[in-house]
């Protein structure tokens, strides 16, 4: 029984890992591609 619980455990705690990384990276990618976009914006209206 512990060595199933600790493996769930372990096996949890990666998927939290690799959803905040994911969440992160998701996050970051659409702040860079938001600059990206409005700076094409902002040189065409001026």
């Amino acid at each position: 029984m512990k060595t199933i619980k600790k493996n769930f455990n372990m096996k949890n705690l990666l998927i939290a890992v690799v959803v905040i990384s994911a969440l992160l990276i998701w996050d970051s990618f659409i702040n860079f591609a938001a600059q990206s976009y409005e700076l094409p914006k902002v040189s065409k209206c001026q």
